[in-house]
């Protein structure tokens, strides 16, 4: 999972499937990647369950990847949203 700016860009490796989103509503802050908690766990949900396949996976192994404005470090929001 590769999170930008307002987006999120998710692949599974199991069955190649992947997916691109963009946040309806802005979960990113000028200033941080993650400025909204609730708008980007629920962009994220819906991402996970579009591609994790129609199998019975009790235990997802997911790599968050965040590419934009990592500069000065994370905050706890966002540490927060990749935990």
């Amino acid at each position: 999972m590769r999170i930008g700016v307002n987006r999120i860009k998710i692949k599974n490796i199991g069955n190649a499937e992947s997916m691109d989103l963009s946040a309806e509503a802005s979960f990113s802050h000028p200033r941080m990647l993650i400025g909204n908690f609730s708008k980007a766990q629920s962009l994220i949900k819906k991402a996970v369950t579009s591609v994790k396949g129609s199998g019975l996976q009790l235990l997802l192994r997911i790599l968050v990847h965040p590419t934009e404005l990592v500069t000065g470090g994370l905050t706890q929001i966002e540490k927060r949203v990749f935990h």
